[in-house]
């Protein structure tokens, strides 16, 4: 690289499913006037920019990913940037300071810090190691602080406000099952921090209205069976990204009832979609969601108080505060803002 600009490597691959190699494809752009970037991809055509270098990876290939992300971290880069991949951006860490002690390295704490699960002890060395630490919500920053003694600083998450709006015809899908108004949106992995069984006792209590449960995982199976026959619910599986904004803009309502996050994705798309959110009052939701403004929080595992919340939400209301939403998403959670934020990171290091 001969641009003159410090190097930055990002050590993420660009195409995955995963939200967090989607924001830095997103944030690479506004960060390549500044910097040669270094990122992997599936494709090797994301960018047009001259100053962003795609290392073809293909991810479902673990030794060739593992081998991808080594052999490129002990290559010359002036920065390097960790927060997911777990073990590989350990070594990748490593590696980079192995080829030079001057390399920096960022990391980003992506979910709130828990020592019983998501490698604690991987990420605590990623987190020691680091010159820098951020965390994507104050909550995350908390834990992070509490259990390991690091205080990161806060960038939240991004959304594409274009993509996520709402200015998106009625889907198809609806018309199949014949949905017209009312209808309540769950959209994440099926496992117990996402409480997605309160979202089926949630719609057992509230016949006159219908709910869209879109993921996987394992309860999916178990929501399954026991919601056969309900007529008001429906597990829609993995739905293709692509289908997401117009689901989230024709919807009345988000219904997230998560209780660990880091920076939840889908509730940014469903603000962004000027979709009020639902759910408790926990982890980071309260720094995201504004009470009767942008959404409603109970609180945690109050499934009757949640269902309450649900059972009253008039349409107009609803459409008011989804106007709120999309306006904070766009004040807030645009890419170039988050880039510019990460740039405040970088800057001082570099």
């Amino acid at each position: 690289m001969t641009s003159g600009k410090p190097s930055i490597y990002l050590p993420y691959i660009v195409g995955e499913s995963s939200p967090i190699p989607y924001l830095f494809e997103k944030i690479s752009p506004y960060l390549a006037d500044s910097y040669d970037i270094t990122i992997h991809s599936t494709r090797g055509d994301y960018f047009e920019e001259e100053s962003i270098h795609e290392i073809d990876t293909v991810s479902s290939n673990i030794p060739k990913k593992a081998y991808k992300i080594a052999l490129t971290s002990i290559q010359n880069h002036d920065l390097i940037h960790t927060g997911a991949y777990g073990i590989y951006h350990y070594f990748a860490s490593k590696g980079a300071k192995l080829r030079s002690n001057s390399t920096t390295h960022i990391h980003t704490f992506r979910v709130d810090f828990d020592p019983e699960n998501w490698n604690p002890e991987v990420r605590r060395r990623l987190g020691e190691s680091a010159d820098r630490t951020t965390a994507v919500s104050e909550h995350t920053a908390a834990t992070v602080e509490s259990a390991i003694g690091i205080s990161p600083e806060v960038i939240y998450n991004g959304v594409n406000t274009d993509l996520f709006s709402p200015e998106k015809n009625w889907p198809d899908l609806f018309d199949r099952l014949c949905l017209n108004d009312r209808i309540f949106l769950f959209v994440g992995s099926f496992n117990q921090r996402k409480r997605p069984k309160h979202v089926m006792e949630i719609a057992k209590q509230t016949p006159d209205a219908t709910f869209l449960m879109a993921g996987d995982g394992p309860q999916f199976e178990y929501i399954q069976k026991e919601a056969a026959g309900q007529g008001n619910l429906h597990l829609l599986g993995n739905i293709d990204k692509s289908r997401l904004p117009a689901i989230y803009a024709n919807v009345t309502a988000l219904l997230f009832p998560t209780v660990q996050e880091g920076c939840p994705n889908v509730v940014l798309e469903a603000m962004s979609s000027a979709t009020p959110v639902l759910g408790y009052r926990a982890t980071s939701m309260p720094e995201l969601v504004d009470e009767n403004n942008t959404g409603n929080l109970v609180e945690v595992d109050n499934i009757d108080a949640l269902q309450s919340v649900v059972s009253g939400l008039e349409q107009s209301r609803a459409e008011k505060m989804g106007r709120s939403a999309r306006s904070y998403a766009k004040s807030n959670h645009q890419f170039d803002k988050i880039a510019r934020d990460y740039m405040d990171i970088y800057e001082p290091v570099l």
